[in-house]
């Protein structure tokens, strides 16, 4: 099996960008630390010097390429030995430095070597920035560029797929090493004959079906009314960081205004937005800020606004929303507002409508069908992450197929122990959920 996949790697570093936004910031160093954080922190860069992959978990403002470090033969400037191991002059002796925690694993491997497990800490200016910025997310000429090179129709990638393979088979030293090992590439993709599905019928608060685009599958477009089973929310809160103030009360007025009210969902109470807001950026501060109006507040729903995708603040807010403080929590990273933001907020409000237990819309089920749909899969921790498994069980509790039952189990391997005493649960809750009697 043969796919493609893309990856964008830009021609400028880290240190550009950063000169670029301080002009902007008019000599207001607060300003331009958190613009700095907002645009890096949680990005990924490369290394100019050794091409590797950094994640960029945060930035010290108080070291420079003029700080030292330890090393065996004593303390140097990262200057001098960039200087000296890469032969790399840095041109900017005052910028800050880009810091990236090491892995779990890394850690070990660092403290069983009885070495310090510090982060690695990176120059801005050997830093190659990776993935697309914003202003390339809102040039529309460079984004259907983009589509027309990844998104390729089913025809373009087998041609492309089958050139590929044709250059495998002229290559000589690639033919060689697939004949030592007897094997070979076919000279065609693989042909069968399928069976071509009818579109179903999708409904909202009504009895009419919803008219969508059959031949691409995409009825995103068409969700406009009352959904099927709108949910209504009493108290809400909504966490975010200064900068992205405008963002919130952009998010407040269209859930208790056009998107809201179109879809039939009631938002009632809005926790003071000052109330909500976090000192900065960094996961500490908005976890504090979230666990400050988790504890104050009973909530129906939390909304995170966040600054990027680092994907550590996103975990911290999901423990605390799913085991601390269990409450449905919807994240959302801010710069995906600045442009359609009546689209972007209707997509987060089915999410919403879906999350708290509402229906969105449904499908038209066979006649006569009352049969309970069971799923089931098993989550395995990370390398270097220690635990057992978990075996997820999820199974339909009415014959519309649009409400759910799930349950978790502790797991060794893919085998799940618990299926039995899983499938009764699903059993069990339907019966309770349709007068007594069981799915058939």
């Amino acid at each position: 099996v043969m796919n493609t996949t893309f990856k964008l790697a830009h021609e400028r570093t880290v240190y550009q960008e950063m000169s670029e936004i301080l002009p902007r910031c008019r000599g207001n160093p607060e300003q331009f630390r958190n613009e700095c954080f907002r645009k890096f922190v949680g990005t990924v860069v490369v290394t100019m010097f050794n091409m590797k992959r950094y994640k960029v978990d945060d930035i010290d403002f108080n070291m420079t390429p003029a700080s030292t470090f330890l090393r065996d033969s004593g303390p140097i400037s990262f200057a001098d030995y960039y200087r000296e191991k890469y032969n790399i002059q840095i041109e900017n002796p005052s910028q800050p430095l880009l810091v990236s925690q090491l892995k779990e694993r890394e850690k070990r491997a660092r403290e069983a070597a009885g070495l310090d497990p510090k982060p690695i800490l990176l120059i801005p200016e050997l830093c190659i920035v990776t993935g697309l910025t914003d202003d390339q997310r809102n040039d529309v000429r460079f984004t259907r560029e983009m589509a027309s090179r990844s998104r390729q129709d089913p025809e373009t990638k087998a041609t492309q797929l089958m050139a590929l393979v044709n250059q495998f088979r002229n290559n000589q030293a690639v033919a060689e090493s697939f004949r030592f090992w007897h094997m070979d590439f076919s000279t065609s993709l693989v042909r069968f004959t399928g069976k071509q599905l009818k579109p179903p019928s999708l409904f909202l608060r009504g009895d009419e079906p919803m008219v969508y685009d059959t031949d691409m599958g995409d009825f995103q477009k068409s969700v406009r009314g009352v959904l099927r089973d709108p949910i209504n929310v009493e108290r809400y809160a909504i966490i975010h960081t200064r900068n992205d103030r405008r963002v919130a009360e952009s998010i407040r007025d269209h859930l208790h205004g056009q998107v809201g009210r179109g879809f039939g969902m009631m938002f009632g109470e809005l926790v003071d937005l000052q109330r909500t807001q976090s000192d900065n950026p960094r996961t500490q501060s908005f976890a504090a800020a979230l666990h400050r109006c988790l504890t104050e507040y009973h909530l129906n729903l939390v909304i995170c606004v966040l600054p990027d995708s680092a994907a550590d603040r996103y975990a911290a807010i999901k423990r605390m929303c799913y085991i601390e403080y269990p409450v449905p929590s919807q994240c959302v990273i801010g710069r995906t507002l600045t442009r359609n933001a009546m689209s972007v907020m209707s997509k987060i409000a089915l999410q919403i409508n879906a999350k708290l237990g509402g229906v969105c819309w449904s499908a038209q089920m066979p006649r006569g069908l009352n049969a309970q749909i069971i799923g089931m899969d098993v989550h395995h921790p990370g390398k270097g992450v220690g635990g057992p498994s978990t075996a997820g069980i999820v199974g339909s509790i009415n014959p519309e197929v649009t409400r759910y039952h799930s349950r978790c189990f502790p797991n060794t391997g893919e085998i799940v122990a618990a299926l039995g005493t899983g499938i009764i649960s699903c059993v069990t809750v339907w019966r309770n959920a349709n007068h007594g009697n069981f799915p058939e």
